[in-house]
């Protein structure tokens, strides 16, 4: 490789004497230049030969790639790197990368968060950052185990600070990261250097002064974060633990056939300025959503909630935990936090 470009700058010198200058300082150079067999010494060795055919023309540094020389009359041969060093090979494909991560950020850097915070689900944080030469806007991306999980923002002011707030729904978890992208060019981009952690949202009704009609949750590990959707004849109560809870299978109310369940969803209730809390169904496994009627169903019907149905305007609780009605079920034991919703 050494002699490769002791020989290409000597041959390019000659042959486009235009830039004597260039080329004997490319020359000079090239004769100093060795390669040494160190895998990261090597990189070295290539960058400081790509930096000095830089200061060269565009025509210089094009010929730098394959070198050609005429070796007798009629007979043209091109070496590459490749050929001559598959170490200095090596190095240069590791450049491009980084030489590419360089470009990319162009001075857009993310400040905070930028590894080891630790954000709670419900709560404001802060995102904030170097704007660099991104332009006037940038979207924001929470990602989850290094894949785009949601949007903090698609549109905001490129002016180093947006306060977001994290959905309460937002799975318990280690690997999240935030990644800022300018609107100007999605090549100009950063992201947290390493995972922050966002834990469950805390309960809304201090479940210590609930009065339980069924199995006392309260002491169960929260594992997962609820939300909470009431749309036209249904309610669904989702959260990231509904597929991975462990199943029992019990008898459908046809009669005719057996299903999985692995969880009951709650609700709580205020009467004589008390909270009451009981199941009110089973939930197939994986599934969210049952019927609004249900939740006043045969399952809460126990003192003082006999006659109970909830009423437009009314605040209610809701929390689903693992299978919970008539026991503990699978000596399993976990439930989602405490929503509040008023009653459509």
């Amino acid at each position: 490789m050494r002699k490769l470009a002791r020989k290409f700058t000597e041959d390019r010198c000659i042959s486009e004497p235009s830039y004597p200058l260039c080329c004997s300082q490319v020359n000079a150079r090239g004769r100093r230049i060795t390669w040494p067999t160190h895998r990261n010494l090597a990189i070295m060795g290539a960058l400081f030969f790509i930096v000095t055919l830089a200061g060269c023309s565009d025509s210089a540094v094009t010929s730098g790639v394959t070198a050609s020389k005429s070796e007798a009359p009629g007979e043209e041969r091109s070496v590459t790197p490749e050929e001559s060093d598959p170490i200095v090979s090596s190095a240069l494909s590791e450049l491009e990368p980084v030489l590419g991560t360089v470009q990319a950020t162009s001075g857009l850097i993310i400040s905070s968060p930028n590894g080891g915070e630790k954000w709670k689900a419900g709560k404001a944080v802060a995102v904030r950052w170097t704007k660099g030469k991104a332009g006037g806007t940038v979207k924001i991306q929470l990602l989850k185990s290094d894949k785009h999980y949601l949007w903090v923002t698609k549109k905001t002011k490129n002016d180093g600070a947006f306060v977001w707030r994290v959905p309460s729904s937002a799975p318990a978890g280690s690997a999240y990261k935030i990644k800022i992208v300018s609107l100007k060019s999605r090549k100009i981009f950063d992201k947290s250097d390493q995972p922050l952690t966002i834990s469950a949202a805390s309960d809304s009704l201090d479940l210590s002064k609930v009065t339980w009609l069924h199995t006392k949750v309260a002491k169960w590990p929260q594992t997962s974060t609820l939300k909470v959707t009431i749309r036209g004849g249904n309610i669904c109560l989702d959260h990231a633990d509904k597929s991975s809870w462990p199943s029992i299978s019990i008898l459908h109310t046809s009669g005719t056939r057996k299903v999985k369940v692995n969880a009951n969803p709650w609700v709580f209730v205020k009467r004589g300025g008390k909270w009451y809390g009981g199941t009110w169904e089973w939930m197939a496994t994986g599934s969210v959503c049952k019927s609004k009627k249900a939740v006043a169903g045969d399952h809460i019907k126990k003192s003082p909630l006999e006659r109970w149905r909830p009423k437009s305007g009314e605040t209610l609780y809701f929390m689903v935990s693992a299978l919970a009605r008539g026991g503990k079920k699978n000596n399993f034991a976990a439930r989602t936090n405490t929503v509040k919703v008023v009653w459509p």
